[in-house]
């Protein structure tokens, strides 16, 4: 019988992001067959609409959990669905070698990330991987960790013009006023929530815009932010090869040869 291991979804791009990485190294080491399943409330979208995988055994079907052994034992009863906010109560589950058919992963607490690896194996979904490099980026982030005294003046002085990405129309005005003639990409909107919590009639557009924010900071030759401590940031500039992740599609494959199962 196959096995399984699936990836959930949970809160914004970077913790989604660090946990694939974490259940892609775990598919790959013990033969399993990887299911990436990020459509909950906050994400509101399928992961195939932003990123594509190759040379790793996965599937886009639905897994029928009747007659397999499934752990951590609740998700037996939840089945094959996405993690919501019950999923802080079952966080702290490892990942560990097992016989069970399916094992899953709630998003959530525990993980151990690796970006170059991730980067080898991830690709843009079509439609995203026509990012065009900038050589200069600045990551400015806000919403619920913004600082009013962040010296971007300081940062200006390093970079000077910029592209800029940033979730907090605040710190894209403040930018602006230091420097006109950067270039100004804002995801978010005034306010305390961080943009994977904000409302957005279009979902896939606020999403989209953070998964290219994400690969500007990762191509760029410089970058700089306002907020060292920022996962996100740090993810992107330790992505390792990411120009791989803006390789189109290949020839088409039939499902057999996506679903093989490498030697171990």
């Amino acid at each position: 019988m196959e096995k399984y291991v699936i990836s959930n979804g949970y809160e914004g791009l970077g913790d989604r992001l660090q946990c694939l990485s974490y259940c892609l190294d775990f598919a790959l080491k013990h033969n399993r067959i990887l299911k990436v399943n990020w459509g909950n409330r906050e994400w509101n979208g399928d992961f195939h609409q932003y990123f594509r995988l190759v040379n790793v055994p996965y599937t886009v079907d639905k897994i029928d959990f009747e007659g397999k052994s499934v752990w951590p034992p609740i998700w037996k009863a939840l089945g094959d669905r996405c993690s919501e906010d019950w999923a802080y109560d079952i966080k702290e589950e490892r990942l560990e070698p097992s016989t069970h058919d399916v094992i899953v992963h709630p998003g959530i607490g525990f993980r151990i990330w690796n970006m170059p690896l991730l980067s080898r194996h991830l690709r843009l979904a079509s439609g995203l991987n026509c990012i065009v490099k900038e050589s200069i980026v600045v990551h400015l982030r806000g919403t619920d960790r913004y600082a009013q005294g962040s010296d971007l003046k300081a940062i200006y002085k390093q970079s000077g013009d910029a592209y800029v990405v940033t979730d907090d129309a605040r710190l894209a005005q403040q930018w602006a006023e230091i420097s006109p003639g950067s270039i100004i990409s804002c995801a978010g909107v005034e306010g305390h929530h961080p943009v994977h919590k904000t409302p957005e009639s279009n979902a896939f557009n606020r999403n989209a815009r953070a998964v290219i924010d994400f690969m500007l900071i990762a191509l760029a030759d410089k970058a700089y932010t306002n907020n060292p401590d920022s996962l996100f940031f740090a993810m992107a500039r330790s992505l390792g090869t990411p120009e791989l992740m803006l390789t189109s599609p290949p020839e088409e494959k039939t499902r057999e040869v996506q679903y093989l199962i490498r030697e171990a």
